[in-house]
């Protein structure tokens, strides 16, 4: 029995040694995953921004409107020269209040170099200001080592891919610094600091939604945490003018016409189409917080898998969370409490938008703090001798606050900067062979088909389609048929909308018959149904014309001919 005692300090000291070399091996590894988004180039929603930026716009739509993408009464025209697809709905709108993000980005395009190198640094700092911000925060309401050790998960995370490799998405950065500058602030007040800093709360918080409108999920995480800490009264008058803010915001949304509208990928909150999604999509958001699994790639059609790591993450993470909260002082447990569940509550409002990992930013800190203190506890089983939980708790720590992070923080930049580089070639390729015509792109079920506008703005008009449009993105079968000088028929197998970028452009099914006139090709739909659709295509006769699919991930050129039809199944997704 004696000798318990006398092991147990070289146990601890050893354990303490272990720890620190572990904190730093995890320090480098942040570095080393925050690398790869360096290296992506200007991409997807950037060769837009580098047009409206460049554009002979308005001073305020080139420096401040780069996220209002269209309005309503800008998708006839868009559709009819090819930058919306032919099935977008009437109503569909796609535009964000986002000015003190739009200016960061319109700077990397004016002054810095429009989603290179210099704008990845930039997004780099953002990254950095966050995690610092994250730890202030931490620090005020956790031990300072597990403050450390869950910024440092933090960093790890996966929820740092978009808008560390894409730089249209630094939006998530800037809203994510001030939101987490005015809950420090709030925090602070609330305690007794001088009603001062409420007003710093406030003011960080404007700025927050200036940044974007995912500030919005500040309010459940900071309401929840005041309430467990003051009472419910103490909690509505410190969050009383944050509360008047937001509703402000939100009448400004909802008068000036910004926001999502008709589209089912995009959510309108409140919509009919908003609730059906609810709680398969928080489940997905689940998944990402509490279980390590990307939302992204909700957008690849894994919904299934991820609300079913959603499910896994929620039991054993409330599992973990029972183990966690009785070793805590009654204060802190009560805090950790409080911070995950209005970190669950943030994301119904999140459930608004097309799932991905940058939805997450503020929340994933107060998961990372589960996991801290996971960890913690994990390492203190081991050196009381009861390793076999240790170990299990270890690897839960492990598995869903380390897990496929990493690899994921290394894959997708690579696979970014691929269609960085291999997109724009394609582009030129394509316009090559469309140059000067009416591009039809038929059985293109791959997102990056809808960016190759984007590209061809960069060309000279000369060197490029007059127009191009998008006219299938089903996965299945088709069959082109010539049935006149510029008369087509196309038959799809499967569901036209299958895919989810599809759906971005509508939320109701497409009228049956319709008709859509557009330049250079008039679309009209005969049938369409889960089992497929048949659609005429009416081209000016003798007008040049470019038939576009993808075959092995390329885009390559089809030649219908009268009384020749061809079929054929797209294989592969385009780069």
């Amino acid at each position: 029995m004696s000798a318990v005692p006398s092991e147990l300090p070289s146990a601890v000291a050893d354990l303490t040694s272990r720890r620190s070399r572990a904190f730093r091996a995890l320090c480098a590894l942040a570095v080393l995953l925050a690398l790869p988004g360096l290296l992506v180039g200007p991409l997807y929603d950037d060769w837009f921004h580098s047009f409206d930026a460049h554009a002979p716009h308005g001073w305020w739509k080139r420096l401040f409107g780069l996220y209002e993408f269209f309005g309503a009464e800008q998708v006839g025209q868009a559709r009819e020269h090819g930058f919306l697809p032919w099935w977008s709905d009437d109503g569909l709108t796609i535009a964000f209040l986002r000015p003190l993000s739009s200016l960061l980005v319109a700077m990397n395009h004016l002054l810095l170099d429009g989603g290179g190198l210099l704008s990845h640094l930039h997004a780099l700092l953002w990254f950095a200001a966050v995690s610092f911000a994250g730890w202030r925060v931490l620090r005020l309401l956790f031990e300072p080592a597990v403050a450390r050790w869950a910024t440092l998960l933090y960093a790890l995370s996966a929820v740092h891919v978009l808008p560390l490799a894409f730089a249209a998405a630094l939006h998530s950065y800037v809203s994510t610094l001030f939101a987490l500058l005015s809950l420090e602030c709030l925090i602070g007040a609330a305690r007794g600091e001088g009603r001062r800093l409420q007003l710093w709360s406030l003011g960080w918080l404007v700025l927050a939604f200036a940044g974007g409108e995912s500030a919005v999920v500040l309010l459940p995480i900071a309401g929840v945490l005041l309430w467990a800490e003051h009472g419910p009264r103490r909690a509505l008058a410190w969050l009383a003018p944050h509360l008047a803010l937001t509703l402000l915001v939100a009448l400004l949304y909802f008068t000036l016409g910004y926001g999502a509208h008709h589209s089912s990928a995009y959510l309108q909150p409140g919509s009919a189409g908003f609730f059906r999604a609810l709680v398969p999509r928080w489940l997905v958001l689940n998944g990402g917080l509490l279980a390590s699994f990307p939302p992204d790639l909700w957008l690849y059609g894994a919904e299934p898998v991820q609300v079913a790591m959603g499910v896994i993450g929620l039991l054993l993470a409330a599992l973990v969370l029972r183990g966690v909260l009785g070793e805590l002082e009654p204060s802190a447990a009560r805090r950790l409490l409080a911070l995950l569940l209005g970190a669950l509550l943030s994301l119904v409002a999140m459930t608004s938008a097309i799932p991905g990992g940058r939805l997450l930013l503020l929340p994933a800190l107060f998961a990372a703090a589960l996991f801290a203190l996971a960890a913690r506890r994990a390492a203190r089983l081991w050196a009381e001798g009861r390793r076999a939980r240790g170990v299990l708790l270890g690897a839960w720590v492990a598995l869903f606050g380390v897990g496929l992070n990493p690899m994921f923080r290394v894959l997708v930049p690579r696979d970014l900067a691929r269609v960085a580089v291999s997109l724009p070639a394609q582009a030129r390729a394509v316009a090559e062979q469309c140059r000067g015509g009416t591009g039809l792109a038929v059985g293109v079920p791959d997102s990056n088909a809808a960016y190759l506008n984007g590209l061809f703005l960069k060309l000279p008009e000369a060197e490029r389609p007059r127009v191009f449009h998008l006219i299938s993105m089903a996965p299945g079968k088709h069959r082109l048929s010539q049935t006149a000088a510029g008369s087509f028929q196309l038959d799809v197998e499967g569901d036209f909308l299958a895919l989810p970028w599809a759906r971005i452009y509508r939320d109701t099914p497409i009228p049956v018959p319709s008709r859509q006139a557009l330049l250079g090709v008039e679309v009209e739909l005969l049938d369409a149904s889960e089992r497929g659709a048949r659609l005429l295509l009416h081209t000016e006769p003798d007008g040049p014309r470019c038939w576009i699919t993808v075959e092995k991930g390329q885009f390559n050129a089809l030649q219908p001919r009268q009384g020749a039809p061809i079929e054929w199944t797209p294989s592969g997704a385009a780069p």
